[in-house]
């Protein structure tokens, strides 16, 4: 065997204009059409948060031909049970590594073994959404022939832990029903952690506590929570969150027909949605993943608990409409996985909202939505003119 690494990538995450796990899930989906990829994933722990933003990647790998096997840890009550639901539903296989003994399973270890090249992440990311792109983590990333030696001690390391007969049992609907009803497991449950208010205290370690760093104008964090949504601006209300700062990451605009701004057709056959779908809109952007990954990329997306396949993040933005400052409000932004491989689907859509009736008793048909990112927070605005942002939707 040989050793022949490509490429060796540092990966400090949450930075902006650095890399994440996020990235790497990415990069192996874009191997994916050229050729056939197996992704094993071996983390301590998986949840929901973050197994739902790499979703799509999973499912485009499966759909090239590809497969998806996981071996997920259960101890120290790192892992929920939506996130060991979402793992039998996103796998072909998964496996639950438990040592009865106490020793913890404590690995984060992403492979993806094409015909020809792998791609092969190791780190301290747990399969979170803290892990995917928000928490202060560290990894590599290194791309290298499928026949080099560090490939096949990998792919030995993993078919070893599956051999560990005591520890390593299938994950199946029976097994996990088991495993829930085990209370010497400490498995954690996120719907009952958001419903209780405290979504960043899940039960478990606190890899998922939420904490705001400072963010410095030169690097803020990509995985920052956003401000806390309270004291949110209704419309002619003083009150508003912190304002949102710094310089222009990204800009988006889009001409407002009768559906987005909210208008009954004359015909009275418009279909009014209370949505404002963000397409491409004459932007070079893949609008599929655009809004997803990039224009809200750092948000913190949490799958709909009444629809599986949709993602939302709920999202602060100070609105002026023609000219008239409203103040901050938060807008839902809501994300189809499964559309993401579709040919020019809209996968992404704002929800009006708190300007939903505003919309609806007074006509912007013509006018001009424009969406701007900032270091700090959004905005939205609703102006005459065309903003013209096809030439910088990427600052």
């Amino acid at each position: 065997m040989r050793i022949s690494v490509v490429t060796l990538q540092f990966v400090p995450q949450p930075w902006k204009d650095g890399a994440n796990l996020d990235d790497w899930f990415a990069t192996v989906r874009e191997a994916s059409t050229h050729e056939v990829q197996h992704v094993t994933i071996v983390t301590a722990w998986a949840k929901r948060s973050g197994l739902a933003l790499i979703r799509g990647d999973l499912a485009a790998v499966k759909a090239g031909g590809g497969s998806v096997s996981m071996i997920v840890g259960i101890s120290e009550g790192g892992a929920s049970r939506q996130g060991l639901e979402l793992a039998l539903e996103v796998s072909d296989t998964v496996d639950v590594f438990h040592d009865p003994s106490g020793r913890t399973f404590h690995p984060k270890v992403y492979l993806s073994r094409g015909d020809s090249v792998s791609h092969l992440f190791v780190g301290s990311n747990n399969m979170t959404a803290g892990g995917v792109f928000r928490n202060y983590e560290a990894g590599l990333a290194v791309v290298t022939a499928t026949d080099d030696a560090v490939i096949a001690q990998v792919e030995l390391w993993i078919e070893q832990l599956r051999s560990e007969s005591e520890c390593c049992i299938r994950l199946k609907p029976d097994t996990l029903a088991a495993i829930l009803a085990d209370e010497s497991y400490r498995i954690g449950d996120e719907d009952v952690s958001r419903s209780s208010g405290a979504a960043s205290k899940n039960v478990g370690p606190t890899e998922e506590h939420v904490f705001t760093p400072s963010r410095s104008r030169k690097k803020g964090p990509r995985g920052a929570a956003r401000p806390a949504a309270t004291d949110v601006a209704g419309e002619g209300d003083d009150q508003t969150t912190t304002p949102v700062s710094g310089d222009v990451l990204r800009r988006w605009s889009k001409k407002l027909k009768r559906t987005d701004a909210q208008q009954e057709g004359g015909s009275g056959t418009t279909h009014l949605t209370g949505n404002l779908r963000l397409s491409r809109s004459r932007h070079a952007v893949d609008q599929t993943t655009y809004f997803r990954r990039e224009f809200f990329g750092r948000e913190i997306w949490q799958v709909d608990p009444e629809n599986a396949n949709v993602d939302y993040a709920e999202v602060n933005m100070d609105v002026t409409v023609l000219g008239e400052h409203i103040g901050v409000m938060v807008f839902r932004i809501d994300h189809n996985v499964d559309r993401e491989a579709g040919q020019g689907n809209v996968t992404t859509v704002l929800k009006w909202g708190p300007l939903n009736s505003r919309l609806r008793s007074q006509s912007y048909v013509d006018d001009w939505v424009l969406l701007e990112a900032l270091e700090l927070g959004y905005r939205l605005e609703i102006v005459e003119a065309d903003p013209d942002t096809r030439s910088d939707p990427l600052l």
